[in-house]
C-alpha cells in the first residue's frame, strides 16, 4: 500500500514555495499522529487525511487570501483498489485497456471554506493498469500562438501508451518530447507536475 499526494498553490514564488514546504510538512506530521490511533495494520482513511489536513491548514490560508489543490491517491496493492480524495485538482486518469476514465471529485481547494468536508472515493484496479496524476501547467503549455496544450491530448497519449503495452517511463519520456514540440520548447510558464503509476502482476 501507499499513497501519492500532489498539489498546486495558487500563485508563484517564494511565498507558493513555502505554503507548498507547510503543507507537506503538515502532512507528514498529520499522519503520524492519526497512526497512532490506529490498531496495528490499519491506516486512517485518505478521507480522514484530507481532513485533518484541511481543518489544520485552511484557517491560516483563508487569512492570507491562498488556497491549494490537492489529490490524496492511496493504491492498496494487495486489494487492487485505489481510493482517492480530489480537492479541486486536475483529475486523475486511469487507463484500462481502451478507455481512459477521469477519476474527479466534486470538492473544492483546500483554503476555500473552513466548514468544506471532503469526500473519499474508490475504484477498483487491475494488473496493468495506468494512473496518471498532473498538473494545470502541462494542459496550460502554449505554444507560440497561445493555444493550449489541453486535457484531450494528454488523454489520447495515455489511452495509445496503454494500448500499446507501454511502461510508465516510456509514456513519460513521450509526454515530454510531444509538450516540448507542441511549445516550440519555450520556457514553462507554470510548474509541469506529471505521476506515472502502473500496477503490476503480483
Amino acid at each position: 500500500m501507499f499513497e501519492v499526494l500532489t498539489g498546486d498553490v495558487m500563485g508563484k514564488g517564494v511565498t507558493a514555495a513555502l505554503i507548498g514546504a507547510g503543507l507537506k510538512n503538515t502532512y507528514r506530521w498529520l499522519f503520524s499522529e492519526l497512526m497512532a490511533d490506529q490498531t496495528p495494520g490499519n491506516y486512517p482513511s485518505a478521507a480522514t487525511l484530507m481532513n485533518a489536513l484541511h481543518a489544520a491548514v485552511t484557517p491560516e490560508l483563508i487569512a492570507v487570501n491562498a488556497f491549494v489543490t490537492m489529490s490524496l491517491l492511496r493504491i492498496d496493492c494487495k486489494a487492487k483498489t485505489l481510493s482517492w480524495v480530489n480537492a479541486g485538482h486536475t483529475p486523475t486518469l486511469l487507463a484500462q485497456g481502451q478507455q481512459v476514465t477521469e477519476l474527479i471529485g466534486d470538492n473544492l481547494p483546500i483554503g476555500v471554506l473552513e466548514h468544506e468536508v471532503y469526500a473519499e472515493h474508490k475504484v477498483q484496479l487491475q494488473a496493468g493498469d495506468t494512473l496518471l496524476l498532473y498538473s494545470d501547467g502541462l494542459s496550460e503549455s502554449a505554444n507560440s500562438s497561445r493555444q493550449y496544450y489541453g486535457d484531450q491530448r494528454i488523454q489520447q497519449l495515455l489511452s495509445q501508451g496503454q494500448q500499446a503495452g507501454h511502461s510508465p517511463e516510456l509514456m513519460m519520456a513521450t509526454l515530454r518530447s510531444d509538450i516540448e514540440a507542441f511549445t516550440e520548447q519555450s520556457p514553462a510558464e507554470d510548474d509541469r507536475t506529471a505521476v506515472f503509476i502502473q500496477l503490476q502482476a503480483a
